[in-house]
């Protein structure tokens, strides 16, 4: 059954980065979002109107027994906790605490992750931008590789004019030996350096699914991209980069104008 579950879970992957790649990203004005998401003005019932299901939708239809809530982004999932029985408000330290033993992370089988870029040694940055200016929080990314069986970074090889699969990120935030694969457009890479990779390299050897190094993934970024000039910083820190664990991985200087 693991088995089985590793393999759907690459191919939904590779499936989102190859849908992803094929069209643009849209940008919804007001009238746009009641028509194609919800009429908030009209229903003050949630109801989806598109056809991709949203994570209560699915518990609505039984198809998630339980959701746990660490967060909660809008008010749909919000108001959830409170009408549905089964949709759990939990403490983040339930979620994601890595000296927990009955943290929900540390028994998780799979984990998919989104990356502003990796480097050659699986290490990902969601932290800075191609500028090297902070573009959000750290967020969970790192609690559930560290915590997750089989952790999956997603990401397309380039973005406009940079590539996202570098020679080293600008920003450590979570470690490479926690990150069992890379899936992007152009293949998907798997970890040597992972505790799980010989049985997940044996599993995807028998799928139609591209294996490449992550070095070809850089290859292919650099070629269609050119090496990005260096990003000069002054010798100020602005920002400490913690892992799950509270040690100090990276740090983040500010950008010299």
């Amino acid at each position: 059954m693991k088995k089985t579950w590793i393999l759907l879970l690459i191919f939904f992957s590779a499936g989102i980065l190859s849908y992803a790649d094929a069209q643009s990203v849209k940008n919804l004005n007001t009238k746009e979002f009641k028509v194609q998401i919800w009429d908030f003005e009209k229903n003050k019932d949630w109801k989806y109107l598109g056809d991709k299901p949203a994570i209560i939708d699915m518990y609505d239809e039984g198809l998630v027994r339980v959701v746990e809530c660490s967060q909660s982004f809008d008010a749909v999932a919000a108001r959830a906790i409170y009408d549905r029985q089964d949709v759990v408000e939990i403490d983040n330290a339930d979620y994601a605490n890595a000296y927990s033993k009955g943290g929900f992370l540390n028994r998780e089988d799979f984990g998919v992750l989104g990356a502003l870029e990796v480097d050659t040694d699986f290490n990902v940055n969601i932290l800075t931008g191609s500028s090297g200016e902070m573009m959000g929080g750290l967020g969970g990314g790192p609690d559930v590789a560290g915590g997750a069986a089989i952790s999956i970074v997603t990401l397309p090889i380039i973005r406009g004019r940079t590539p996202s699969i570098v020679k080293r990120v600008f920003t450590l935030c979570t470690p490479g030996e926690t990150v069992a694969a890379v899936v992007t457009e152009a293949g998907i890479a798997l970890n040597p350096k992972h505790r799980n990779y010989q049985e997940l390299k044996e599993d995807l050897e028998k799928t139609n699914l591209k294996l490449v190094s992550i070095q070809q993934l850089h290859e292919l970024s650099t070629s269609m991209t050119g090496e990005p000039k260096a990003i000069e910083t002054t010798d100020r820190i602005t920002c400490i980069v913690e892992y799950r664990d509270g040690t100090v991985i990276d740090v983040i200087r500010q950008i010299k104008r």
